[in-house]
């Protein structure tokens, strides 16, 4: 989900990559963001290139997910 959230999807448009319903991205979605204390999906994704282990991984948007 961190992928296409990098990939500047919308909620919908993952909801529909993942065949789940819209509340359920949005739980997921605010459940990451409670997690690492965050308030925007910008921040999450900031955070998430910047902390360790996750800043030693390649870029979210680089992992070669497809649609």
């Amino acid at each position: 989900m961190a992928s296409w959230i990098a990939q500047g999807k919308s909620n919908e448009e993952i909801a529909g990559i993942l065949g789940v319903g819209l509340d359920s991205v949005k739980a997921h979605v605010k459940a990451i963001n409670s997690k690492i204390d965050s308030d925007s999906r910008r921040a999450a994704i900031v955070i998430a290139h910047t902390t360790p282990p996750f800043a030693d991984l390649p870029p979210l948007w680089k992992l070669g997910l497809e649609d």
